[in-house]
């Protein structure tokens, strides 16, 4: 049912694609999506060989994502394959500081797959009226490092953009505004700066980061998670511990971890 679902979504937008087993193969957009079912979620073991020529990214879709991400999703998955406008983030303007805080707030709850997240520093790419990229990041902590200096260390927390828009050099333009701030940071405190961040393996390799100049320095172990099979809503473990599961029904799922890249200020 998940499978064909997926396959009929991709039929009615005219999206090509060819299909091996559960992955679903797009070579002109250099992507493979591979479906994870719920009977195997809790410990995908979906391998990497499709004997097609590898990928520049690969989207892991569970089947609770599929059925609990709605419109957003399917218009994220759209983007991917070509069926998206373009706005180029050079002609946006970019706005930042607290007085946003609830424009990007609303902007992250609706379109980010996490929601909003608590940050000290936001941005934001504006086309005309429109909100159409937002950034956010931590407050700085003292990060000793293998290379005998202690950096000013700030977390790239959040990026998200509207669906079924390709904000061209958004990562890239709302990541330099951020820099000229922090280089300011640093020199009051008389440290270096670096920014660290984590790309979610559900959904990409973190391409975009090495892009940017980030590089990988490693990666986060899978995390386990229960998920209501009625609503598709995920529960960490620790959450799940403190509700009554009573006469629910929930199964378990492992997600694909993440990788953790690092930007170091020149």
């Amino acid at each position: 049912m998940f499978r064909r679902s997926f396959e009929e979504f991709l039929e009615s937008n005219g999206v090509e694609f060819a299909v091996q087993g559960n992955c679903f193969l797009f070579p002109e957009h250099h992507l493979e999506i591979l479906l994870v079912p719920k009977d195997c979620a809790a410990h995908p073991d979906l391998g990497t060989d499709t004997g097609a020529a590898a990928p520049n990214d690969r989207l892991y879709l569970y089947e609770d994502r599929w059925y609990s991400g709605g419109d957003i999703l399917r218009s994220r998955i759209l983007s991917r394959v070509g069926r998206f406008r373009s706005i180029f983030a050079r002609k946006c303007n970019i706005i930042a500081g607290s007085s946003i805080a609830p424009q990007v707030a609303q902007f992250l709850d609706q379109y980010h797959a996490y929601g909003n997240a608590q940050c000290k520093h936001r941005y934001a790419l504006v086309s005309g009226e429109e909100v159409v990229a937002v950034a956010t990041f931590s407050k700085p902590r003292p990060m000793p490092r293998g290379d005998g200096r202690t950096y000013l260390s700030f977390e790239w927390v959040r990026y998200a953009s509207i669906p079924g828009t390709r904000v061209v050099g958004g990562m890239g333009r709302l990541l330099k505004a951020f820099l000229k701030d922090a280089a300011a940071m640093g020199l009051e405190a008389g440290m270096p700066v670096e920014v660290m961040s984590y790309s979610d393996n559900e959904w990409s390799t973190g391409g975009a980061y090495l892009q940017l100049g980030f590089k990988k320095i490693g990666e986060r172990d899978p995390v386990k998670y229960m998920v209501d099979s009625n609503s598709y809503q995920r529960y960490s473990v620790r959450k799940f511990s403190l509700l009554d599961p009573k006469g629910g029904n929930f199964y378990e799922i492992s997600n694909m971890g993440s990788g953790k890249f690092l930007y170091i200020c020149p």
